[in-house]
């Protein structure tokens, strides 16, 4: 199992539930490949929790990923459960991500990123897409595939403005694109899975984003 190394007083109250998700998260994946080793830090940090949940997930390296918590929402009780489980899938994948050729430092690849963690979250618990990657309806999608597309191979890319609202793409959109995109490639090659793609190179990817 995954061990948790930090855990602040304030998020102690929930150390069970979160316990109990990583053991749920742990055995889904067990049953398709070894789990990752990985380390999870737990923090009282309500900006980096969603507002909807009460937490959120990041992974920054192959072997560690934080787990952050208001632990004053008034909807994080009742998301204790898949919903973290789901949020821990997530970024697991991204652990198994950054031990191959990492979340990349390009539009197309951290649309391959976010893409693959999504429907990886979907193949353990065949669950709809989660209200960020379905934030822009995939019919909504064509105009900024085109746009996504044109700066696919872009170092400097704007990752808050595609990924958080921060400019002119709506809220979220880069999770919309990815999710589709890798969705797209998925039902071209259904013999592939978001697991066994979490090494594949971003550019594989992208001609479903051209659609």
């Amino acid at each position: 199992m995954w061990s948790v190394d930090e855990v602040p007083p304030s998020v102690r109250p929930i150390l069970p539930e979160v316990e109990a998700a990583l053991e749920g998260v742990w055995g889904r994946i067990a049953a398709l490949r070894e789990p990752p080793p990985i380390r999870f830090a737990l923090v009282a940090d309500p900006s980096r929790a969603l507002p909807g949940y009460g937490f959120g997930g990041f992974c920054g390296s192959a072997g560690r990923v934080r787990l952050s918590f208001d632990m004053r929402s008034p909807n994080l009780e009742a998301h204790l459960g898949e919903a973290l489980e789901r949020t821990v899938a997530h970024e697991v994948h991204h652990a198994l991500r950054w031990a191959g050729p990492g979340y990349g430092t390009r539009l197309g690849a951290a649309l391959a990123t976010e893409g693959l963690a999504g429907r990886f979250v979907g193949q353990l618990y065949g669950s709809p897409p989660e209200p960020w990657e379905a934030r822009v309806p995939p019919g909504g999608l064509g105009p900024w595939r085109a746009r996504a597309d044109a700066a696919f191979e872009d170092a400097g890319y704007d990752h808050p403005a595609w990924f958080f609202g921060t400019g002119e793409p709506p809220h979220w959109i880069g999770y919309a694109l990815g999710y589709d995109m890798v969705g797209r490639h998925l039902e071209r090659h259904p013999e592939a899975t978001a697991l066994s793609l979490a090494d594949a190179p971003h550019g594989i990817f992208r001609d479903a984003l051209r659609g």
